[in-house]
């Protein structure tokens, strides 16, 4: 609706309004040159969108503030409820995220196992929920890092179902899941940690590889270009009861994890899709993005 009424003109002194204000830049520069070229570099781009470089606006030699996400909190299961806003769309969706920590909070050892833990459940998860209970065309899990918080993240979505029901069908995977993690025979994880270990120290195989290398810590807000090799020296010696004690506490104890679930309902969920007759478990629902802000803290 708001684009309908915005003119060439809006946007034209919008412009200057966001390259004025206090906002900040983060630069990469690799490859043959040194320190003194790449401020340079970064000073030239910076005056190309602002049209001068103050003392104000200048290069920092200390890190950015930082952005944080929220902490839902330990023992929380939220659940922000939507209804879509085109009333063509007949897809219901649920996304359902399980922080594990903040890089602060976990140690080398917590992050090689949350790494393993989203190779190892990626499939399992396709072939129970999409190819199995066909719930929906897009199903996926998986485990990332966002604005220094780590994640576990599984979408389903589907014209089929409501989305409280793809809610409580995904932590059913997830206790059916610690099952398939006690009976995996040990050859089964030594190779997943072999395949993740090759892929962490994969050599570069050209200067755009080296550079996505180098990014992702500083999109992630790590700061540590060290951590692949240290996320695999931890990895070796994980076992499977390290394994099942960080999924236990992480994943699944109700008492200790942090559970945050979005259901995109659309228009025809309450009248033609299949739902839940009873919940599986405790949820707290919100339909007010505000009051469930007003629940959590920063990391």
């Amino acid at each position: 609706e708001a684009l309908k009424s915005t003119t060439l003109k809006d946007v034209e002194a919008f412009i200057p309004q966001v390259l004025n204000s206090q906002w900040s830049l983060e630069s990469l520069v690799h490859g043959n040159v040194d320190a003194s070229v790449a401020k340079e570099l970064t000073q030239l781009f910076r005056q190309t969108l602002q049209g001068s470089v103050t003392e104000e606006n200048s290069i920092v030699a200390s890190p950015l503030q930082q952005r944080y996400q929220l902490d839902s909190g330990k023992g929380s299961s939220y659940v922000l409820k939507q209804t879509l806003r085109n009333p063509e769309e007949q897809n219901s969706c649920c996304l359902t995220k399980i922080q594990l920590g903040d890089r602060k909070s976990l140690s080398t050892k917590d992050l090689a196992i949350a790494t393993l833990l989203g190779s190892m459940i990626s499939e399992p998860a396709f072939d129970e929920l999409r190819t199995k209970q066909q719930l929906g065309y897009i199903v996926s899990a998986g485990v990332g890092v966002s604005m220094n918080v780590f994640a576990l993240s599984l979408i389903v979505q589907g014209a089929q179902h409501t989305a409280q029901y793809y809610d409580d069908s995904i932590e059913n995977f997830l206790h059916g899941f610690k099952d398939m993690i006690q009976t995996m025979p040990k050859q089964e994880i030594d190779q997943f940690k072999a395949s993740l270990e090759s892929a962490l120290l994969r050599k570069d195989l050209s200067l755009m590889d080296r550079g996505v290398r180098f990014w992702d810590p500083i999109g992630k807000q790590l700061y540590n270009f060290q951590w692949n090799t240290e996320r695999v020296k931890a990895l070796r010696s994980v076992t499977r009861e390290d394994i099942l004690k960080f999924y236990n506490e992480k994943v699944l104890d109700p008492e200790t994890r942090r559970r945050l679930s979005v259901w995109l309902v659309s228009n025809n969920e309450e009248k033609e899709k299949i739902g839940v007759e009873k919940a599986s478990f405790a949820q707290d629902v919100f339909e007010d993005l505000d009051t469930l802000r007003g629940k959590m803290v920063s990391f």
